[in-house]
């Protein structure tokens, strides 16, 4: 079994446009999940136009083990991206199955998978073919010297002889639940575990996430589930796991503001709350510098709205951030904190 594959594991959920590089590092520093997710990219995307998609799966060392996620529906692309990911280092590959955006969904990516499992089965199929090529030596790809000058710039070390798992992030179903079926389904391909978000498509992120679906995804197959959908912390993410019986969990949108969710206890005092958000928070924006390029701090903003929340003079701080455009205006700002 792949050593970070443990009972009661806590990931990092990818979340499309947040869990890029400088938040994962950040997630990681103060909230040290089991493992990590990149943001999604396109498979087809990626090899088509690979130096300017490349960036959404930097890492670091530090973030390791780090798993990288793709979405499309053409298995042969699911196979040359997965290759491309394989030299890149990563230490899995994961397969959404499960995004309800409409512009994945209409061209049947993410979630409109569910509704073709064959399809679905021929692309885990496509993604443990490159892997297995890849592990025997036998695979290659036109832009080696590419992947090696990221692998360089980005500071990685590449053990080829790591273990690479094959994963699927998916939902209970469509229109409706059909956790049970589809779940079979997917297990006859053997991916090395299912992470399960415990809503419909038709559902999206509304109501409330149904764990008594995981409950029933583990009981109808032997892979491993990792439960997804409203975990609000490290001590919920326990509760859940010993009512599911699922392997682990996934905690997404409420790490979001509050890295250190992972970690159980770490936050009592509202004084200290206030310190430690004004102490991340910078160090977040600094990463994102250093990662993205100060033309493109802008995109800091919807990570700062939600650190500056659920504290005196939040609102306050929120009008001002809204339209923060450096480093040194967000610093400047913070200091009033």
């Amino acid at each position: 079994m792949l050593t970070f594959l443990k009972k009661g594991l806590v990931c990092l959920a990818p979340i499309d446009g947040y869990t890029d590089c400088a938040f994962r590092e950040i997630v990681k520093r103060y909230g040290n999940p089991d493992l990590l997710f990149t943001e999604f990219v396109n498979c087809q995307g990626l090899i088509r136009a690979t130096d300017k998609l490349i960036d959404i799966l930097r890492y670091t060392e530090f973030q390791r083990p780090i798993i990288a996620q793709l979405f499309g529906k053409e298995p042969e692309y699911f196979y040359k991206a997965s290759l491309l990911l394989c030299h890149l280092g990563f230490d899995g590959i994961d397969i959404n199955m499960g995004c309800p955006a409409k512009n994945i969904s209409s061209k049947g990516g993410g979630a409109a998978l569910i509704k073709e499992p064959e399809l679905a089965q021929e692309i885990i199929f496509s993604v443990k073919k490159a892997v297995k090529e890849y592990k025997s030596g036998k695979s290659s790809i036109y832009n080696l010297q590419f992947v090696k000058t990221m692998i360089e710039n980005w500071g990685l070390k590449i053990e080829d002889s790591r273990k690479i798992s094959v994963s699927v992030k998916t939902r209970t179903g469509y229109d409706e639940d059909n956790t049970e079926e589809w779940i079979k389904a997917i297990s006859e391909a053997k991916p090395d575990f299912i992470s399960l978000h415990a809503r419909t498509f038709k559902q999206r992120f509304t109501g409330v996430a149904d764990w008594g679906a995981v409950k029933r995804a583990v009981k109808a197959t032997d892979i491993p589930i990792i439960g997804n959908g409203d975990v609000q912390g490290a001590e919920d993410a326990q509760i859940k796991v010993k009512q599911s019986g699922c392997f682990g969990v996934m905690i997404g949108r409420c790490a979001l503001g509050r890295p250190w969710v992972f970690q159980r206890g770490m936050v009592r005092g509202k004084r200290e709350k206030v310190e430690l958000i004004r102490k991340i928070a910078l160090e977040h924006a600094e990463l994102y510098a250093k990662y993205k390029g100060e033309e493109k701090f802008y995109e800091m903003r919807k990570h700062l709205m939600s650190y500056f929340r659920g504290f005196r003079g939040a609102k306050k701080l929120r009008e001002k951030v809204c339209t923060v455009s450096s480093l040194k205006e967000l610093r400047s700002i913070i200091d009033t904190l």
